[in-house]
């Protein structure tokens, strides 16, 4: 989704559009209404990619997640390999979401932080992205909690609320720090070598890790300068799990990626720990900021513009995440208020019926008026420059609308009689077997007789139908707008008319008219 992209002095972060495009697509057409984000973060070569690939195994098979053998070279897997070498580059997310329980499931892998050739700067950004894009963060470390891990926690920490706290000097609607979280962050702590041989279950495990977590986070609590409580500061919850290592096999360069021979404690654990992450506490991703409702179309907007902030591979200042945390409101306002536009305008795009001019622009203004509305109560923070950039956009597309609307409206006049093409088909049919019956059988047959009178009452009715409905569009609408309305009723029962003759006929309009 994103790529580290690097040249010979600069590096990039840039997005694959295409790639974005797929996944939210594929999250729209999941079904699902809610989705989890699942981001595993970590240094480079501790095995994220690897238990990614057994989450995904799980959400696909569910209970034969460990038969056959884990393709780590597979473009349908996450990408790992037996090598020193970095595999994964920026942040990847598997194209297709997985439900459960009515929650969409997205898995996020990002490159390993702190290889010898990426820059700092470059895995802050990375840390700082995969935080803002995830609703659940896992923090993936080997064997203990070290002291740079808490302090690149704690500087994203800093960073976001710097650029919240820039925003909220010119908002017309600050944001409450105190109440502005990021949600799951959780500490995942590899190859753990203390759980009890004999006792295994999870929520053994789970109570084990709250005192690591208690043990690290809490009783050096005085002893850091406040970056601990910072950091739980900046998140609604932080917890932390252990999984013990899963085998000798997978350490061996000979290794085919066959899941039987992985170590069965390590599989019981890691089985309990992906259900509980997917079915029994998931935590579905809430939008940044007050007033916003999460959805497909507002994470591309995260992803977009957050991406953009980070492009160059510089580390940007806080006054540039801060105008990229206004835009995605701004551009979720607008979205929202395009929504509602078109909503009212549902009276005009509901039915078929044509609308005087004055009529269709009064139904424009109400839904317009309705739409700005919502804008403003809706992107409140910021600079008001910035939202009005934004509110421009908004009115050009609304503009671009109305006048299909309005074009539609304008092609709906001939439209109005049209429905009565095949009454005048039926009545002209109607007509010639009159004539015919007058001119073979009326007054010999009896059966000629009847068919002649049902015929003349068909012929007679449809022109008398269509002078009422004429008169009618008349009185409403005036005399243009019943002459066009009939003149389309004209084209129509021509075109209706050969179209018949050609079915009936069995000739090919189209072959005959390309000889022609």
């Amino acid at each position: 989704m994103t790529k580290e992209k690097k040249t010979v002095t600069n590096w990039e972060i840039k997005i694959d559009e295409k790639n974005l495009d797929t996944f939210i697509d594929n999250l729209k057409a999941c079904g699902a209404k809610k989705f989890s984000i699942i981001s595993v973060l970590g240094a480079f070569r501790t095995g994220k990619s690897f238990i990614l690939d057994l989450m995904l195994r799980r959400l696909q098979t569910q209970e034969k997640w460990l038969e056959g053998k884990i393709e780590g070279e597979s473009q349908h897997y996450f990408t790992y390999r037996h090598q020193e070498e970095r595999v994964t580059t920026g942040c990847w997310v598997y194209s297709r979401p997985y439900v459960v329980n009515g929650i969409a499931m997205v898995l996020m892998d990002t490159q390993g932080l702190f290889d010898l050739k990426t820059p700092m700067k470059i895995n802050q950004a990375v840390f700082c992205l995969s935080t803002l894009i995830s609703s659940y963060q896992i923090l993936n470390i080997q064997n203990q909690l070290a002291e740079n891990d808490l302090g690149n926690l704690e500087f994203f920490t800093n960073f976001a609320r710097s650029a919240i706290e820039i925003n909220n000097e010119t908002a017309e609607c600050a944001v409450d720090l105190d109440t502005f979280k990021f949600q799951r962050m959780e500490i995942l702590v590899r190859d753990y070598l203390h759980y009890d041989e004999d006792n295994t279950d999870f929520s053994t495990c789970k109570e084990k890790m709250k005192e690591f977590l208690k043990t690290t986070f809490h009783f050096n609590n005085n002893h850091d300068a406040g970056t601990r409580a910072r950091i739980l500061e900046m998140f609604e919850e932080v917890t932390c799990f252990g999984l013990p290592h899963p085998g000798k096999c997978v350490t061996k360069k000979r290794w085919d990626g066959n899941l039987s021979q992985l170590d069965k404690e390590f599989v019981k654990i890691a089985q309990d720990y992906f259900d509980h992450i997917f079915s029994q506490d998931p935590v579905v991703k809430r939008a940044l900021f007050p007033g916003e409702e999460m959805s497909p179309d507002l994470l591309k907007i995260y992803i977009t513009n957050f991406a953009e902030v980070f492009r160059s591979g510089e580390l940007p200042e806080a006054v540039s995440v801060s105008h990229a945390f206004a835009k995605c409101i701004h551009l979720s306002a607008k979205e929202n208020a395009l929504s509602e536009y078109e909503n009212k305008m549902r009276e005009f795009t509901n039915t078929t019926a044509y609308f005087e001019p004055n009529e269709l622009e009064k139904i424009h203004e109400t839904a317009l008026e309705d739409a700005l509305g919502l804008y403003e109560a809706k992107s409140k923070y910021g600079q008001n420059e910035d939202r009005q950039v934004i509110r421009t956009e908004f009115q050009q597309r609304v503009d671009r609308l109305y006048g299909e609307y309005k074009k539609l409206n304008k092609a709906r006049i001939s439209e109005m009689l049209s429905w009565l093409a095949p009454f005048v088909l039926v009545a002209v049919i109607a007509w010639v077997v009159d004539k015919m019956t007058d001119w073979t059988c009326d007054g010999v047959i009896a059966e000629c007789d009847k068919l002649s009178f049902v015929a003349v009452w068909v012929y007679t009715l449809v022109p008398l139908a269509i002078a009422g409905f004429s008169y009618d569009i008349y009185n409403k609408k005036g005399t243009t707008t019943m002459y066009r309305s009939l003149s389309g009723l004209v084209s129509e029962v021509a075109t209706q008319g050969t179209d018949y003759y050609y079915k009936v006929f069995g000739h090919n309009r189209t072959k005959k008219s390309k000889k022609d």
